[in-house]
């Protein structure tokens, strides 16, 4: 009996899993600590214009991109690359049609990185 006891507890804890995420792979409360974005950063370090990289929720994922926000530089649009947590692309956006039905489906959209224009 006792040895059917032990073989059950071994069964039950192989069968036990640990399904938390690596929080260096998806880490939404702290996103700048993600591999990928750390990545962005430092390609962002000698901006010409201010580049910021926002963070939202748009349908219930939460996602990533980046965005000029310099008013001093004037560009064309031309496509936005939105990123999930994992940093694969999620969407692009490429008309300013696109860029408003985003725009209406994003919530608690903030900046969490900017690349300022050196003064």
């Amino acid at each position: 009996m006792k040895n059917v006891l032990i073989i059950l507890l071994i069964f039950t804890l192989l069968a036990c899993s640990d399904n938390s995420e690596d929080p260096g792979t998806c880490n939404a409360d702290n996103p700048l600590s993600m591999d990928w974005l750390q990545d962005w950063v430092e390609d962002m370090q000698y901006c010409s214009c201010t580049i910021s990289i926002f963070q939202a929720k748009y349908e219930s994922e939460t996602v990533f991109w980046q965005l000029m926000t310099d008013p001093l530089c004037q560009t064309i649009f031309s496509e936005i690359t939105v990123f999930n947590c994992t940093g694969e692309e999620f969407i692009t956006i490429k008309s300013y049609d696109e860029l408003f039905e985003f725009q209406e489906k994003v919530g608690g959209m903030k900046i969490i990185y900017q690349c300022k224009r050196p003064e």
